[in-house]
């Protein structure tokens, strides 16, 4: 006896088309997950190297300005396709060390060592415009190597500060300096430093110095009065203690935020809409320097001008780090042959 059925053949057809739907699907969602990963990797790669280039940028834009200067760039997709980038330079404070600079409050400055900070920041993208730091004040104690006061030096010149700028509408340089101890009713600690300047100065003689112009010379002539009639002004301070031992800790603050801090803060930051990745990057640049910040460099630099005959020249020879952060080149500079 024949017995036919009739819907073996549609189930049949039926569980292969199910079959098949499952497998087309699963291999859907395979390449969707591989675009999705392959999107991801490309507008990763593409944020990076944004970031990285408007961080280039950024260092390019704070060697051509005056130090202070400060800019935000938003959106710059003219150098970037799909890829939104932003530019921030953070450059000026009421206080140096700059917060966040630095783990140390206190900047630090050995025997016959000098710094030369700014008194001034640039406010426009010309450079025409400044707005000088004439309101400010410098807060230093004697320590040693670990940042612990010393009470010594009673009565002897410690530190000597020097103010240097041109004469307003002119291009003649004028300066003003003086030698100054230890304020003796105070301490010598970081909770009790001697201060001089034009801001928040207890005693009168800590805010004047020695100036002579036209010939004329003037023994104590206020800081202020001749940081008025100057421009683009700095300050030299000098350690001019004979002991080694001692180091000589300072702290500059302002009444406005028009102190240039002596690294400047260079943000970075892409996004890639195509890719939804986004990219921040954060550099450190001393005022002065020119060298990139992610680029390799085609040479190293020699420690040691006397290596000894039997050492080996790969290892008298130490590799240079292009970083930003490293803005000495100790000795001679030593070309690699390519």
């Amino acid at each position: 006896m024949i017995q036919i059925r009739r819907a073996s053949a549609l189930l049949l057809s039926f569980f292969m088309m199910s079959m098949l739907i499952l497998v087309s699907l699963g291999v859907s969602y395979l390449v969707i997950q591989d675009l999705s990963t392959m999107r991801t990797v490309v507008g990763g790669v593409q944020a990076h190297y944004a970031a990285e280039g408007m961080t280039e940028i950024g260092l390019q834009i704070v060697k051509e300005n005056l130090p202070g200067y400060e800019v935000e760039l938003a959106e710059q997709e003219a150098y970037f396709d799909l890829t939104n980038s932003e530019l921030e330079l953070i450059a000026r404070s009421n206080r140096v060390p700059c917060e966040g600079q630095t783990e140390e409050e206190w900047m630090r400055l050995g025997q016959n060592e000098s710094i030369q900070l700014p008194l001034f920041v640039q406010e426009d993208e010309t450079g025409d415009l400044v707005n000088p730091a004439n309101h400010f004040s410098v807060h230093f104690y004697i320590g040693d190597k670990d940042g612990n006061g010393i009470v010594s030096h009673s009565g002897i010149d410690v530190l000597r500060w020097k103010v240097i700028g041109f004469i307003v509408d002119s291009t003649t340089t004028e300066a003003m300096s003086e030698f100054i101890p230890l304020d003796p009713e105070f301490n010598s600690s970081a909770e009790t430093p001697t201060r001089f300047g034009t801001y928040e100065v207890e005693k009168d003689e800590y805010s004047k110095g020695k100036y002579t112009t036209r010939g004329v010379f003037h023994a104590n002539y206020p800081i202020l009065s001749f940081m008025e009639l100057h421009e683009y002004n700095y300050i030299v301070l000098t350690n001019v203690i004979e002991d080694d031992e001692f180091y000589i800790y300072y702290q500059m603050h302002s009444d406005d935020e028009n102190l240039a801090c002596p690294y400047v803060q260079v943000d970075g930051v892409a996004n890639n809409e195509f890719g939804e990745a986004r990219q921040s990057l954060t550099t450190y640049m001393r005022e002065g320097e020119n060298l990139p910040a992610y680029d390799f460099v085609l040479y190293n630099t020699d420690n040691d001008e006397t290596p000894d005959d039997d050492q080996d020249e790969e290892e008298s020879s130490e590799p240079w780090s292009g970083s930003v952060w490293n803005h000495t080149l100790p000795w001679t500079v030593v070309p690699l042959e390519l």
